[in-house]
């Protein structure tokens, strides 16, 4: 019920990269997706942006009975993850239950 969004100024590293954050929480029982995106200059923003959303979309789709969805980014995976939260999510069919860690008011600054 984690998902994982890779950083790297959208142009470098990938999920490859970033999988070591996965360790500690998959071994407190927490699902990790690592999702991987073209990265610049074959993706460009747009691209990038879909094709996050679209990995979000078949999460939700292929695990209906998660208990919802925390977005993890770091540097351009933060900003990917930001696009998430604005997403019209009727254009893709779910409605994710993306969770707000306690203490953390990011859903509401969108």
């Amino acid at each position: 019920r984690s998902s994982d969004l890779h950083g790297g100024y959208w142009q470098y590293l990938s999920k490859e990269e970033s999988g070591f954050m996965a360790a500690p929480l998959v071994t407190n029982g927490i699902a990790v997706v690592a999702v991987d995106y073209s990265i610049a200059p074959k993706g460009h923003m747009d691209l990038i942006v879909s094709q996050v959303r679209r990995s979000i979309a078949f999460i939700v789709q292929q695990y209906p009975l998660i208990s919802g969805l925390y977005l993890c980014g770091h540097s351009a995976g933060a900003h990917l993850a930001a696009m998430v939260l604005a997403t019209d999510w009727s254009e893709y069919g779910v409605t994710p239950d993306i969770k707000e860690p306690a203490g953390f008011g990011i859903k509401r600054l969108l």
